[in-house]
């Protein structure tokens, strides 16, 4: 009986010692967890002071190159204005731009061909076009001053341009000025080309039908041209506004960047945004294929070349369209120069090869892309 009411008065005078011991761990946990989500505040508000203090700040606010160098066209969608002249800003840089009167940024040329003259076309996006650079700058006029007089340079770049866009010009437009080279200078196209809008502005969308391409959205709907141009307009809805609104905190843009280079985020991305990546290959493949076809149909030669970004070669994004296609060249006889991993190992010596911001190639990005160019050719026995 003695040790009955021991334990009975141990239980009871445990009971309290036991409610005070949990409000204790309770007021300790809700302390932690403050602490913590003060530190976490802290942090970010940290980081985002760092982050805008060592932020590069651009030196000019942006041309809308819509606006400024182009103009509606119901096949390509856009096209550059013709004997237009201007200076174009983006954040890192200024330069001169000079439409001709045929609506190529180049030198007048004529559609005849001087007797004895090669001439070498290049289809492309603004890395081709020159964002950034002068007419000079470009890896295109770089590379025509390392060949001799008897070749000549056309450049048929135009910003925003997809491979199917590329394809059209050179059907419509290439083939009257008789070309015995003709580049397809492939940037990362499969968004542009999955799309009927890009950058805003409506374009020409192939289908693969029946085994063969089809050409929709044709006549490309007109836009008003004296609206400015907002990436994807139309295409926008509350996730993207929230997206774009929360981008003006540079802590969420750096964490944003990171975590877009992990594979399932972009395949999630891809997914969210309607692309199929897979079927858009499919359909680049086939113009390539076209574009190499009518080439030979008129005595010229075809060469595909792949234009990387800087995140490819200075960091670890995919370059799975890269090799995709660079693999569908080779299996289908197709002159093709893959300059990434020559990039990647000057790269390691050359930290500046892209625009801090803008990032298309700098003067000097284009000078050792042209070399390589030249480098590529020569070995392929193409000059």
């Amino acid at each position: 009986m003695p040790h009955f009411f021991y334990l009975c008065s141990f239980f009871l005078i445990g009971i309290p010692k036991r409610q005070k011991e949990d409000k204790i761990v309770k007021k300790t946990l809700i302390i932690n967890v403050g602490l913590l989500i003060v530190t976490i505040i802290f942090f970010l508000l940290v980081s985002e002071v760092f982050l805008r203090v060592t932020e590069v700040k651009p030196l000019y606010e942006r041309s809308d190159v819509f606006i400024d160098f182009f103009e509606y066209d119901e096949l390509l969608g856009w096209k550059n204005k013709p004997n237009t002249e201007g200076i174009l800003y983006i954040p890192d840089a200024k330069s001169s731009v000079k439409i001709n009167s045929n609506g190529l940024r180049n030198r007048e040329t004529s559609y005849l061909k001087i007797l004895g003259t090669k001439r070498i076309q290049f289809y492309g996006d603004s890395f081709t076009w020159g964002f950034g650079v002068e007419e000079e700058q470009r890896y295109t006029s770089m590379f025509e001053t390392l060949l001799d007089d008897s070749y000549e340079i056309l450049n048929f770049g135009v910003p925003g341009y997809g491979v199917g866009q590329q394809y059209l010009t050179f059907q419509e437009e290439g083939l009257k000025y008789y070309p015995d080279i003709v580049v397809l200078a492939y940037h990362n196209d499969v968004d542009e080309t999955a799309r009927k809008v890009s950058h805003g502005y409506p374009k020409p969308f192939f289908e693969l039908q029946n085994g063969g391409l089809n050409l929709t959205n044709f006549p490309v709907p007109e836009k008003n041209w004296t609206e400015k141009s907002t990436y994807n307009a139309g295409e926008e809805n509350l996730i993207r506004t929230l997206d774009a609104s929360l981008m003006k905190i540079k802590v969420y843009s750096f964490i944003r960047s990171k975590l877009l280079n992990f594979e399932f985020i972009k395949s999630y991305k891809q997914e969210l945004s309607g692309v199929n990546q897979d079927k858009t290959l499919e359909l680049i493949d086939s113009i390539i294929i076209e574009m190499n076809e009518l080439a030979k149909e008129n005595n010229a030669v075809f060469v595909l070349i792949f234009i990387p970004d800087e995140n490819q070669v200075y960091g670890d994004a995919t370059t799975l369209e890269i090799d995709h296609i660079s693999n569908f060249a080779e299996e289908n006889n197709i002159f093709h120069i893959n300059p990434l991993s020559k990039l990647q190992e000057i790269g390691k010596q050359e930290k500046d090869l892209y625009f801090t911001l803008d990032k298309h190639f700098n003067e000097k990005g284009n000078q050792l892309f042209a070399e390589i160019l030249f480098d590529e050719f020569t070995k392929k026995e193409l000059i």
